[in-house]
């Protein structure tokens, strides 16, 4: 098993580990659930997840897993979404202000 510098698995490794993670979610540990969110956040390429998707055993944990953890909107999401729509606003009502 290859590892990187901190002993945890790496590369084809790594992916069959949160593979086996995903495929018995959501009875999963807190640990494990904290390794699938900073792998999902952090770690995985496109190629990784593409590869994580197709594979039908998984299927029912990792849709779970997204649905709960990954897809969902955050606090913090909603409140750049806000800010963005006043921005855009502003700019709009700047907009027709001036050229009236």
């Amino acid at each position: 098993m290859t590892t990187d510098d901190n002993g945890r698995p790496a590369g084809a490794d790594r992916l069959a580990r949160v593979s086996a993670l995903l495929k018995r979610y959501p009875d999963v540990t807190h640990h494990e659930l904290g390794e699938l969110k900073t792998w999902f956040k952090r770690q995985a390429s496109a190629l990784d997840i593409g590869i994580l998707a197709s594979q039908e055993d998984i299927g029912s944990g990792y849709a779970l897993f997204r649905e709960e953890h990954i897809d969902k909107f955050a606090g913090k999401d909603i409140v750049a979404i806000a800010a963005v729509l006043v921005a855009v606003i502003g700019i709009i009502a700047s907009i027709a202000y001036w050229t009236l």
